[in-house]
C-alpha cells in the first residue's frame, strides 16, 4: 500500500506546476509596471557613502562600533495617478507641436513680379521716382479698396500680388476684369480698362528675353500670356482676352540671382497688346501675377512703328519742355535745340528730359 502510494505521488504533477497563471488584466499590468519603473529608480539611486569607522580611545585594535542607523533617504516613488498624468501632458505635447509645424510651415511666402516687360505694378510701385510720371500710375494709386479686408494705404511695390491655395485654379479662383489685380483689393487700380498705361516696346515676330525677378531662390512654374488678335485696351481684361496657349513656359528654380531670364519668340501682332504672367509655386499652392502692357511695331528687320510715330492733331504746338507738365501721346517739345515727339502720356519730372527718357519721347529733328 505504502509504495503504491509512494508511486502514485511521484508521477503526480506537484501543485505549483499543474495549474496556469490566470491571465492578468489591465489594471494588473499597470500597477506591476509602476512596481518595475519605481524598483528601477530605486535601484538608480546609489546609497549613501558608509562613515569612516570610529576607533575610541585606548582601543586601538578593537572593532569600530556599528555606524549609527540613518533613517532611509526619501525618494520619489511613482504612482498609477503620476504616470496616468505624464502621459496625458506627453500626448498634449505631441498634439500642440504638430499644430504648430502645421500654423507655421517651414519658409515663407514667395514674392515677385515681371521687370520686363515691365509690369504695372512694377512700375507704379511707391518709391519709384518716375511713377508719378505716368498718368496711369496716379489713377491707380487714387483707387481705394471696395472693402474692408485691406488697408486703404495705395499700392504696394507690385511682388505680392498673389493668391495662396489656388493651385491650378486661376480661372476660377480670379473673376474677369480683376486680373491684373488677382482680386486683391489693394491693387484694384491696376485693373483700370485705359490705354495709356506705360509700354514695353516689343517687335513683331521678333525675340525677346522677357525677365521675371524673384525675392529669393524659389521652385516654380513660369508662364507668360499674350492677349489675343484684336485686344482692346480700354475693355476690362478677361481671361478669354488671352491666348490659351503660353508665349513661353519654364519650370524650376530662379538663378543664382533670383531672377528668370526667358527667352521668347512673338507672334505677328501690331498695337498696343498685354502680356499676363503667372508663377506657380511648386512647393505649395500659391501663385503670383502681373500685366505688362507692350506695343508692337513692324515685323524683324522693319522700323519700329508705334503711336510715337502718328502724326500730331493740329491742335499740337512745339513748346519748351518743362517740368510738372502733363504729356500726352502726339506732344511735341524743345529742350536744347532739339525737337521731340511725345510716345507715352507722363507727368515729366526733373531727371527725365527728353534725352535721358526714350522711352518717352521720339526725335524730331535733331
Amino acid at each position: 500500500m505504502d509504495g503504491r502510494a509512494r508511486s502514485t505521488s511521484s508521477i503526480q504533477p506537484s501543485a505549483r506546476g499543474s495549474h496556469r497563471r490566470a491571465a492578468r488584466g489591465p489594471t494588473e499590468l499597470t500597477s506591476d509596471l509602476t512596481k518595475l519603473i519605481a524598483r528601477a529608480a530605486a535601484v538608480a539611486t546609489p546609497p549613501p557613502p558608509a562613515p569612516a569607522p570610529v576607533v575610541g580611545p585606548g582601543r586601538h585594535h578593537a572593532d569600530a562600533p556599528p555606524p549609527p542607523e540613518e533613517p532611509p533617504s526619501p525618494r520619489f516613488r511613482p504612482t498609477r495617478l503620476h504616470l496616468i498624468a505624464a502621459g496625458a501632458v506627453a500626448s498634449v505635447a505631441v498634439v500642440v507641436v504638430s499644430s504648430l509645424l502645421v500654423i507655421w510651415p517651414s519658409g515663407e511666402d514667395a514674392a515677385g513680379t515681371t521687370t520686363t516687360p515691365s509690369s504695372r505694378g512694377y512700375t507704379c510701385r511707391p518709391g519709384n521716382r518716375f511713377s508719378e510720371a505716368f498718368t496711369a500710375c496716379r489713377a491707380a494709386a487714387k483707387v481705394r479698396p471696395a472693402n474692408g479686408d485691406e488697408p486703404a494705404v495705395g499700392l504696394g511695390d507690385g511682388t505680392d500680388i498673389g493668391v495662396a491655395d489656388v493651385g491650378d485654379r486661376h480661372h476660377e479662383v480670379i473673376p474677369d476684369t480683376r486680373l491684373c489685380s488677382a482680386g486683391r483689393e489693394r491693387y484694384r487700380g491696376l485693373d483700370l480698362a485705359r490705354d495709356d498705361w506705360p509700354v514695353t516696346t516689343l517687335k513683331s515676330r521678333g525675340k525677346e528675353t522677357f525677365v521675371y525677378r524673384m525675392d529669393g531662390e524659389h521652385d516654380g512654374v513660369l508662364r507668360f500670356y499674350l492677349t489675343k488678335a484684336g485686344y482692346d485696351p480700354t475693355a476690362p481684361l478677361t481671361w478669354n482676352s488671352l491666348e490659351k496657349k503660353p508665349l513661353a513656359e519654364v519650370t524650376g528654380k530662379s538663378g543664382a540671382d533670383n531672377y528668370y531670364r526667358v527667352p521668347v519668340t512673338l507672334p505677328e501682332r501690331s498695337g498696343r497688346h498685354l502680356v499676363y504672367t503667372i508663377w506657380e509655386d511648386r512647393d505649395s499652392d500659391a501663385a503670383l501675377y502681373a500685366c505688362s502692357d507692350v506695343m508692337f511695331g513692324a515685323p524683324t528687320g522693319g522700323a519700329t512703328t508705334n503711336a510715337a510715330n502718328t502724326a500730331p492733331s493740329a491742335a499740337t504746338a512745339t513748346r519748351e519742355w518743362v517740368v510738372g507738365v502733363d504729356y500726352q501721346v502726339g506732344d511735341q517739345v524743345v529742350h536744347d535745340d532739339v525737337t521731340y515727339r511725345c510716345s507715352q502720356p507722363h507727368r515729366s519730372v526733373r531727371g527725365w528730359e527728353p534725352e535721358s527718357a526714350p522711352a518717352l519721347w521720339d526725335v524730331v529733328t535733331p
